[in-house]
C-alpha cells in the first residue's frame, strides 16, 4: 500500500457502512423496545455509560418551548433551537441534492456545523450537570 492510497478504495466503507447500519438497527430497536411500553426511549449514551448526551432533555425542551415556556425549555437544554434550526437547514440540503440526483451526503460545512453544535451541546450539559451536583 503506497502513501497515496485512497481510504476510499479499500475495506474502510464497506466496514463503516456496515458498523452504522448495525448501529442503527440497535437505535431502532432500543426505541422500538421503549415505544412498546408506552414510553420515549432514554438516551442510550446516559443510560450505558450515565454521561448525558449532547441531546438529553431535547424532547422535554421542546414542548416547553410549544407551551411558550421558554425559561423552562432553556433549563432542560439550551441547545434546542439551535439544534432544530441545524435540523432544518440539513434536511432542506439533503432534500435539495436528492431532487438534483446528486449524492446525499453532507458538506464539509454541515458536517463542521453538526460537529461544533453537538461538541458544544455537550459542553454545556456537562456544565449544567456539574452546577446540579454542586
Amino acid at each position: 500500500m503506497t502513501g497515496n492510497s485512497n481510504i476510499a478504495t479499500g475495506a474502510w466503507p464497506s466496514t463503516l457502512r456496515t458498523m452504522a447500519l448495525v448501529g442503527f438497527a440497535f437505535y431502532c430497536m432500543w426505541n422500538l423496545a421503549w415505544l412498546s411500553h408506552g414510553q420515549l426511549a432514554p438516551s442510550i449514551l446516559h443510560e450505558l455509560t450515565g454521561i448525558p448526551a449532547p441531546t438529553t432533555g431535547m424532547t422535554r425542551s421542546f414542548w416547553s418551548l410549544m407551551q411558550a415556556d421558554i425559561i423552562g425549555s432553556l433549563r432542560l437544554n439550551p441547545m434546542t433551537v439551535p439544534m432544530i434550526m441545524l435540523l432544518a437547514l440539513t434536511a432542506g440540503h439533503l432534500a435539495c441534492r436528492a431532487i438534483q440526483g446528486r449524492s446525499i451526503a453532507l458538506g464539509r460545512g454541515l458536517a463542521l456545523a453538526w460537529i461544533l453544535a453537538l461538541s458544544g451541546a455537550w459542553m454545556i450539559k456537562m456544565a449544567m450537570v456539574a452546577v446540579s451536583i454542586s
